[in-house]
């Protein structure tokens, strides 16, 4: 696992907030914040390219990278240990989400700070040991576990779930401290395509004060949502890709692939620019303004596939 600071130095964040959604995956009030379309298809796209020339990609491919998010968390409030690589999903062949295999997954994870916090709020890797050197280190969390970590920690009422553990690990395994303006760089495949589960992390409850972040996964291949790729191998007929043009003459709308019990964010369309999707006929896309669905398309077989957002 590669693990450390990176020299990804963001710019200001993205305002207008909009499209907001609990995270399922945690019992905690974290919110995923979606930026402006304005902001992400200007800074936030310089921002994903700057991030494919850290990991050293000849050119930039928006096909392999997820749609960048921008993250609050509140005090008490963090993310549970898991990993950024996605399991098999029901009715997808095994190479098609497999990298050892000729298939695509998620490669890498660049997580930017965007605000400094008085305590807790570190990226935690609970399967790895604390450096002996993590105070030489100077983006790592090095402070103990003392006696004004754990009044913090039981400060937390909630009797029973992962935060205390968690909380726990942060002071005493593999962490790096938030600090506005850095950020973090780790990988989740291993050279040969194989999955790490040493890149397990969370995101360590905020103790005192709010925190600020934006994270970015990156694909080793063109990412399968939306592609024929996905389709499993005994399903009926030949899979043939479909090219997909969104336009829009109207406000800016947030496009995102459906799926049977998931949903990725695909891009933004804005008045004078062309959308691009790589699809498969079948699929279904949903466009947003301030997350209310203002149309559907269903991928079709004829070309060419043009899709006007109203």
């Amino acid at each position: 696992m590669g693990t450390g600071a990176g020299a990804f130095i963001p710019r200001h964040g993205g305002d207008g907030v909009e499209a907001r959604r609990r995270a399922a995956s945690t019992p905690s009030t974290l919110i995923y914040f979606y930026a402006s379309a304005r902001h992400r298809r200007v800074s936030f796209a310089r921002r994903k390219r700057r991030a494919f020339e850290l990991l050293g990609f000849d050119a930039y491919d928006e096909r392999m990278a997820d749609g960048l998010q921008v993250l609050r968390y509140n005090n008490s409030n963090g993310y549970a240990a898991h990993k950024d690589y996605l399991d098999r999903p029901p009715g997808v062949s095994r190479e098609a989400i497999t990298p050892a295999l000729g298939g695509a997954n998620r490669l890498a994870t660049v997580f930017l700070y965007l605000s400094d916090v008085q305590h807790g709020g570190q990226t935690v890797f609970p399967l790895s040991p604390r450096p002996a050197e993590a105070s030489s280190l100077e983006a790592l969390e090095s402070r103990p576990l003392d006696a004004h970590v754990m009044k913090l920690r039981d400060e937390i009422d909630k009797t029973g779930s992962w935060e205390p553990g968690l909380i726990d690990d942060c002071y005493t395994k593999l962490a790096a401290f938030p600090k506005k303006g850095r950020a973090i760089l780790f990988y989740s495949q291993h050279p040969d395509g194989s999955l790490d589960r040493m890149a397990t992390h969370g995101g360590c409850p905020v103790l005192e004060g709010t925190k600020w972040a934006s994270n970015l996964w990156i694909w080793n291949k063109a990412m399968p949502f939306g592609s024929s790729r996905f389709q499993a191998k005994d399903d009926a007929g030949a899979a043939a890709g479909v090219d997909v043009d969104v336009t829009t003459a109207a406000a800016p709308a947030d496009v995102f692939w459906v799926g049977a019990s998931e949903e990725a964010p695909m891009g933004t369309v804005t008045p004078g620019y062309t959308l691009k999707l790589h699809s498969f006929a079948g699929h279904t896309f949903v466009a947003r303004r301030n997350s209310v669905e203002v149309a559907r398309f269903v991928v079709g077989t004829e070309l060419p596939q043009v899709w006007t957002v109203p």
